[in-house]
């Protein structure tokens, strides 16, 4: 367990130092925004080029990243329901949604390489990879839906074909089954960025994180559909698929993964509650080295993986 902590204490740093440079007043809300739109705009194509080019995927494997999509789409319609006739504001519940959707796989990685190796860890980036087909599509799309600013669908489908991460997402699947690696100078440049990807999402946060911000009856509701309710589904559909072993297991635990950074970043994009989405972010990280843990000896016993 200390191991795990260890390998989790760059997160509490980058954060910490977040909060740090808040404090000295050297970064604030607005330029916290600044970061999560550099992050959208430039890291994550970089990150999703790197990882998802050289990435094996096998016939089987595939699975994997539809049981993804199939629990982000599931969620949304979970939380309107939930969410609809207590929160008023367009914008705040816009971002409620967003958080009940996405999915924090990152924040997997850790566990999964402390508790089990790096022989699993492919089956979390292929996890990984429908998350990415639907966060840079249908939810990125979803989020202007919620948008004070009249905006139609013709121009959130606009929105959506000209964002960069689905134009890299498109590149590296082709890179991908082409068997066609990223020239050597042209990784170089492209490393350092995604490699850049999570201190800057978490220095944003950091500064831009308040406990005040914190509504604790919708942060149990967003835990409850995007942990829960996510984790039940995955399971659902992962057993329907007949998944077995290791990609059972990784299908229940990454659909029960903490909310995701990138609703922060829609948030901010779409002009939607950022603060209210910064909180459910933030609070459900350190949640996750909570849950994370005994969720993974749970499913160890039941599938005796």
């Amino acid at each position: 367990m200390f191991e795990l902590y260890q390998n989790l204490m760059p997160v509490f740093l980058f954060f910490g130092l977040g909060m740090l440079l808040r404090r000295i007043s050297v970064l604030d809300t607005a330029k916290a925004g600044v970061l999560l739109q550099l992050m959208f705009f430039a890291l994550m194509p970089a990150i999703l080029l790197v990882n998802v080019s050289g990435l094996e995927l096998g016939k089987e494997d595939l699975l994997l990243p539809l049981v993804a999509m199939i629990v982000i789409v599931l969620n949304v319609p979970v939380a309107y329901w939930m969410f609809r006739r207590q929160v008023t504001d367009r914008r705040k519940l816009g971002s409620l949604i967003l958080c009940s959707m996405m999915i924090n796989n990152a924040m997997m990685i850790p566990f999964v390489l402390w508790g089990y190796g790096e022989n699993v860890l492919a089956y979390v980036l292929l996890f990984d990879v429908g998350v990415a087909i639907i966060q840079t599509s249908f939810s990125y799309g979803l989020a202007f839906r919620f948008s004070d600013e009249q905006i139609g669908g013709r121009d959130i489908a606009k929105k959506v074909v000209s964002s960069p991460p689905l134009w890299a997402l498109i590149v590296a699947l082709s890179l991908n089954v082409t068997s066609t690696e990223i020239p050597v100078p042209l990784m170089s440049f492209l490393k350092p960025l995604a490699d850049m990807t999570a201190p800057t999402l978490l220095i944003a946060l950091g500064a831009s994180f308040s406990l005040r911000s914190i509504e604790f009856n919708l942060f149990g509701k967003v835990i409850l559909i995007r942990v829960l309710i996510g984790g039940l589904i995955g399971l659902s559909i992962a057993s329907l698929f007949g998944l077995t072993e290791e990609t059972l297991f990784i299908a229940v635990l990454c659909s029960a993964a903490p909310v995701g950074f990138v609703s922060t970043t829609y948030s901010i994009l779409a002009k939607l509650d950022f603060d209210t989405a910064v909180a459910m972010v933030s609070s459900s990280i350190l949640l996750s080295l909570i849950y994370v843990p005994p969720l993974m000896a749970l499913l160890s016993l039941w599938i005796s993986f």
